[in-house]
């Protein structure tokens, strides 16, 4: 077995065992309700054994957002709409795609006082069901533009219920070692990256809601318009 598919299969049971462990509370769940909120983030400079030197980036970020786990599946499956979704990203190309995963090339842009940080990335994702109210959606890295040594990570997708009505409890964790390549990177990281990853979040759940909302019976509006104004009420 290839190290990235041991990594997926990996991440994949760890994400699955822990996340059915640490649901959260439901007094927690209903304080989620809309938001998102980092559980953890750290980000430090390693050096690992061949002497070379990259920023270690782990962060583990929750939110509740109206929609089910199907809705939130098909809005992640839709790769070609991440730089509608997601703020860091620029671009998206699909290079294959089967039933069993994908492999797209996607470009970030991440930017913070004043500075620009760009990477080409390419990801293997990939969607697996837990349960009928549970799924995850994981991704590797298997190849860079020199920017990115390495990234796992997921998405966890779980049916709750909140203030008696259906919602998605949606947990984003990741791991990555990315070049150090200007100064105080690793102190903007530190002091701005907590803030971005748990914008992540809530712009899945923005574009949950503006797909639930397109889908609804007399829409009329582009997924585009629903999110953006989705947006100005979680951001």
């Amino acid at each position: 077995m290839n190290k990235p598919r041991f990594l997926l299969l990996l991440l994949g049971a760890a994400l699955a065992q822990s996340g059915q462990a640490q649901l959260p509370s439901p007094d927690r769940l209903t304080a989620l309700l809309g938001h998102s909120d980092a559980k953890s983030y750290e980000s430090s400079l390693v050096t690992l054994p061949d002497g070379t030197s990259w920023i270690k980036l782990e962060v583990d970020v929750e939110g509740v957002f109206p929609g089910t786990v199907d809705e939130t599946l098909a809005v992640l499956r839709d790769y070609e709409r991440g730089p509608q979704i997601f703020s860091r990203v620029a671009s998206v190309k699909v290079r294959s795609r089967n039933e069993a995963f994908a492999i797209t090339e996607q470009k970030n842009v991440v930017r913070a006082l004043g500075l620009s940080y760009e990477s080409t990335i390419v990801f293997k994702t990939q969607q697996q069901r837990i349960s009928a109210d549970e799924a995850l959606s994981t991704f590797v890295m298997i190849d860079s533009d020199g920017t990115t040594k390495s990234v796992n990570g997921g998405w966890r997708l779980k049916a709750v219920t909140v203030k008696g009505q259906g919602a998605v409890y949606l947990e984003y964790y990741n791991s990555m070692l990315v070049a150090p390549r200007f100064p105080l990177q690793l102190q903007i990281m530190k002091a701005f990256g907590q803030g971005d990853y748990e914008k992540v979040v809530r712009e899945l759940g923005a574009a949950v809601q503006a797909h639930r909302a397109q889908s609804g019976p007399g829409s009329g509006q582009s997924h585009s318009q629903l999110t953006a104004k989705v947006r100005e009420t979680t951001i």
